[in-house]
């Protein structure tokens, strides 16, 4: 089960919680920097969103935007998935500018 949450949940909730992010503008004109090694251009638009099995049916979602030196959103929250379905358990951390 630990590796199909790997495979298919963590893949799912990502999708959920980009969907629900609140980006200014559309996601197309925002780089995904969530597996970028290089820095960001200074005042590009930008998101992440890591998802990772924390265990069997257990994600964790590491997420953030930024469209400026002032505004952007990010947090951290578990989710539980249940073969297709998925449950915010708690947010971990949140933050905003």
């Amino acid at each position: 089960m630990w590796f199909l949450t790997h495979v298919r949940g963590t893949t799912q909730i990502r999708e959920a919680v980009l969907a629900a992010m609140v980006l200014a503008g559309d996601r197309s004109e925002f780089e995904d920097v969530t597996h970028s090694e290089r820095p960001p251009k200074l005042g590009s638009k930008l998101y992440s969103c890591r998802a990772v099995a924390y265990g069997p049916l257990i994600v964790r979602v590491d997420y953030g935007w930024g469209a400026g030196p002032l505004t952007g959103g990010g947090g951290s929250a578990l989710y539980i998935w249940l073969i297709g379905r998925s449950f915010q358990v708690c947010k971990l951390d949140e933050w905003s500018q």
